[in-house]
């Protein structure tokens, strides 16, 4: 690895870790796709050293994305304290930025270095027939907050889970078929607490999302999500939360598969239910 690609890949941490841990406290939804665009880089600089066009092409873009993840670490100002109103302004900026950049790197079919980011696309065969008919499920949790949807169109890539007593937020990143990301946070809205955050990175071309499981229960003093887990063909994520109240659980019959997730959410994960295909 270029000593180039690997400062980009340092600075793109040190962001990640910096918008985690200190900036999410003081404006937590406005730094989700900001994390978002990060995060694809840094994925975009690791995939890119598989091939040896991969690994021109991460060069070549490497400065540019350093520079951008160093304006990220310096949205944090010396002494920590962030002007009201001020931040989710320049976040948002820095996000349209990291977005257009994205958009040039994203792999496209006629590209000739489109293997770059094979890992990155979905394995055709793992994604359902168009005529495929899901089924939803009904949510397990409370009646409180506001309805999401989230259909993975594509090869379901990280889940990330920010977490204490409860399950305080959801994200998901999907690679379209087209490349192009899709991506949803639910939760996260209100005041942060003690939440640590953890990441789920699903391999899109052999791993996929066949379950889910955890517990729900009252909580200040909603019914909510307090602890929850990922199950795919290869792994089991989690749980995540605290196991205490009702349990519940899901796993598709042998051959199936998760599609989509949906709920209820607020200032934390309310509700949460499948979509699948049989």
């Amino acid at each position: 690895m270029q000593l180039s690609t690997e400062m980009a890949i340092a600075a793109v941490d040190e962001a990640l870790s910096m918008l985690n841990d200190e900036l999410n406290q003081y404006c937590p939804c406005a730094v989700d796709d900001l994390l978002i665009e990060l995060t694809w880089l840094k994925g975009f600089l690791a995939d890119g050293q598989q091939t040896t066009a991969g690994r021109k092409r991460a060069d070549i873009w490497s400065p540019i994305i350093q520079r951008l993840a160093l304006c990220a670490v310096n949205l944090q100002p010396a002494g920590g304290w962030i002007p009201p109103g001020l931040e989710p302004l320049a976040v948002k900026g820095l996000t349209q930025k990291l977005s257009k950049l994205r958009e040039k790197l994203c792999p496209f079919h006629s590209s000739p270095v489109e293997a770059d980011l094979s890992s990155f696309l979905p394995n055709v065969p793992d994604s359902p027939p168009s005529s495929a008919k899901s089924v939803k499920l009904s949510a397990w949790g409370g009646p409180g907050g506001t309805v999401w949807d989230y259909k993975f169109d594509g090869a379901l890539k990280q889940i990330t889970i920010v977490n204490g007593e409860v399950v305080e937020s959801l994200s998901f990143i999907t690679l379209k078929p087209d490349g192009l990301l899709k991506t949803l946070k639910v939760g996260g809205c209100g005041p942060r607490g003690a939440y640590k955050t953890s990441e789920v990175n699903i391999n899109g071309t052999s791993e996929r999302l066949i379950g889910i499981s955890g517990t729900h229960g009252f909580f200040s003093p909603n019914v909510v999500i307090k602890s929850i887990a990922f199950r795919t063909n290869l792994n089991v994520y989690g749980p995540y939360g605290s196991n205490d109240g009702a349990p519940f659980e899901y796993v598709v019959e042998k051959g199936g598969k998760i599609v989509g997730l949906h709920g209820r959410c607020g200032w934390l994960v309310d509700s949460i239910g499948v979509h699948y295909c049989p």
